[in-house]
């Protein structure tokens, strides 16, 4: 177990920033679940986060929540008046860890809104001045989350739609609702919904 356990820690540190020792990361075999998805073990990390710089980022670290934004909110209620019913925060696939903010079952439809910051918006993301190598680091890593979460649920054949914080709500309830009604019919990838239709799709 030892030997097996130190594998699954090389792993479980792997693209973290140096500094992050093995005190840092906490690792935790499930057994009976290690080999749930396609052989992948599964790993808990937890890495300690930097101390807040400022107390107006430190507000801003505390104000971020992973859902119910406003931005969701919004989407939500667009769809809800349309008269849409979807599913809030929940997992498309039972067996894997990822999670989408809105969740059409029946026309497999999974939407994810994403954050400027956290996930490395082209058009809005600011670099942070303290602690700088940390969150591109940690940001790297969302990005790197969010295209592995699409090719997954692609690949299980859900469409995904991914929301900038920042693009119309209006726009994006029209995609939803368009793509919901043909019951999970594939739709053009694209990574995010204000990109053309026939542009390559990349990691974002």
């Amino acid at each position: 177990m030892a030997r097996h356990a130190s594998k699954f820690f090389r792993r479980a540190t792997f693209g973290l920033p140096p500094s992050a020792t093995r005190s840092h990361v906490r690792v935790i075999l499930s057994p009976p679940l290690r080999y749930r998805c396609e052989g992948t073990p599964l790993v808990f990390r937890t890495v300690r986060s930097p101390t807040a710089s400022s107390a107006a980022v430190r507000a801003s670290m505390q104000a971020n929540r992973s859902r119910d934004t406003r931005p969701e909110l919004a989407l939500r209620r667009v769809l809800h008046s349309r008269g849409l019913r979807y599913y809030v925060a929940r997992r498309p696939i039972r067996t894997l860890r990822r999670t989408a903010d809105i969740v059409f079952p029946r026309s497999k439809v999974a939407v994810f809104v994403d954050g400027c910051f956290w996930h490395g918006c082209p058009e809005h993301h600011t670099v942070a001045r303290a602690n700088a190598e940390y969150w591109a680091e940690k940001v790297e890593r969302n990005r790197s989350r969010d295209h592995e979460t699409t090719e997954l649920l692609r690949l299980a054949g859900w469409t995904v739609i991914r929301v900038w914080e920042h693009e119309s709500v209006q726009e994006a309830a029209d995609l939803i609702a368009s793509t919901v009604g043909r019951f999970g019919e594939s739709v053009e990838p694209r990574t995010h919904i204000s990109e053309p239709r026939d542009s390559p799709h990349t990691p974002g």
